[in-house]
């Protein structure tokens, strides 16, 4: 699909294929450069995309500010011309496109093609086409070498997709059922709610006691994996059921099963396995954590806390299971509480855009309004863009008239 050498515009609404096509070309041993203004930590995470550089589009000391197209086109340069034949992805296009004039703007994707096109480099870059005027996607498409349209590559159905954790949920409904995001938000402002639990996949672990099974390329526990990945929750447990038939003990087979069904809201199927594999190797944070998710979607949500409590005494350094602790906490009404876990989570990672959502959540219920519109704006140093930040700031702001910039 990719061709070396080229330079692609891919179409799509997400950016999920446009980093599987990147990732393929860092697997195959290609240097890979990736500007994004989501934080580069977030996307090692979510796409595996460890082998690459990154380029920070963001107004944080670390990052390059959008509007500064000249500094980005020279650190992009440097690294095609120390790396010939190299990859980059540039995603977040629609930040730069905002802060700049539109000529500048398509004065820069030229220099970009151009000097892919003479170091050699694939160049990828994936955009809404939504989001551009007709005029200037037209001119877009006409100077790359190709232009793909891949939004059709996906599993159709009458269901949306969680923004948070990947589900799918009915468009009537306010909450997710896998992991708690709120669509509808607190005070009926709509879109306020904040960051979705976290729900992991074990791929590989170290330490354990019980006996393992085979999780290489190729074995049953990779191809569970990999069905997962790709949304297919049936085939990722039949494929579990067939490891644990060669490996009944491994925990991390268990603890995978578990969290395919719980997307398929077969919950307590999924506390069962996240039990048996607390049962074969109790020192797993991960597997304490994604109990306590499933105990919070029944309702039983001391019995939740209870978890991420043995949770953060195996691992008190995982941000994400702090800020579980206080969406749980929040849904107790445990406001206060809620927000020193949140506050935890930022002390480990400040650039957590969803618990700096869920923090203003709780301040704007306890009315503590003016602080409140500051996580936003702390949001918004992050990703000067991000909707949810934006309008619930204009939200607030419109409620507390002496608090508008």
């Amino acid at each position: 699909m990719i061709k070396r050498g080229m330079s692609h515009l891919i179409f799509e609404s997400e950016i999920k294929i446009s980093y599987t096509l990147f990732k393929e070309l860092l697997d195959k041993g290609f240097r890979g450069l990736c500007i994004s203004a989501t934080y580069p930590k977030k996307l090692v995470k979510a796409y595996d995309v460890g082998k690459s550089d990154f380029i920070w589009l963001s107004q944080e000391d670390e990052g390059i500010s959008p509007e500064n197209i000249h500094e980005l086109s020279e650190r992009i340069l440097r690294f095609m011309e120390s790396n010939p034949g190299a990859s980059v992805l540039m995603d977040s296009v629609e930040s730069i496109y905002a802060e700049n004039e539109v000529e500048d703007f398509l004065s820069f994707v030229n220099f970009l093609i151009k000097s892919a096109k003479k170091q050699g480099a694939t160049l990828i870059m994936p955009l809404d086409p939504q989001i551009f005027p007709r005029d200037t996607l037209s001119a877009l498409s006409s100077v790359f070498d190709r232009v793909m349209d891949v939004r059709s590559v996906s599993i159709e159905t009458e269901g949306k997709e969680c923004p948070r954790c990947g589900a799918l949920w009915n468009p009537n409904v306010t909450v997710c059922s896998i992991c708690g995001y709120e669509f509808r938000g607190p005070d009926g402002i709509n879109g306020i709610g904040g960051k979705a639990e976290r729900i992991e996949i074990s791929e590989e672990r170290r330490g354990a006691k019980a006996v393992m099974g085979d999780h290489g390329p190729g074995s049953w526990f990779k191809k569970g994996v990999d069905y997962e990945k790709a949304g297919q929750s049936e085939k990722a447990i039949e494929a579990y059921k067939n490891a644990l038939e060669e490996a009944p003990y491994d925990p991390w087979i268990w603890i995978n099963m578990g969290v395919s069904y719980q997307r398929l809201n077969m919950t307590e199927e999924a506390l069962k396995c996240y039990d048996r594999a607390i049962e074969l190797y109790p020192i797993d944070a991960d597997a304490w954590s994604n109990k306590a998710i499933a105990l919070r979607i029944l309702g039983r949500i001391e019995e939740a806390i209870e978890c991420y409590d043995r949770a953060l005494e195996i691992d008190p350094g995982d941000a994400g299971i702090w800020s579980n602790k206080g969406v749980a906490l929040r849904a107790l009404g445990r406001l206060r509480e809620a927000i020193e876990c949140y506050d935890r989570a930022l002390e480990i990672d400040p650039y957590d855009v969803g618990t700096w959502l869920n923090k203003a959540v709780a301040l704007q219920r306890i009315g503590r309004i003016e602080e409140a519109i500051e996580c936003y704006d702390r949001i918004l140093r992050i990703d000067p863009y991000h909707p949810v930040a934006l309008r619930n700031k204009e939200l607030l702001s419109r409620l507390n008239p002496a608090l508008r910039d």
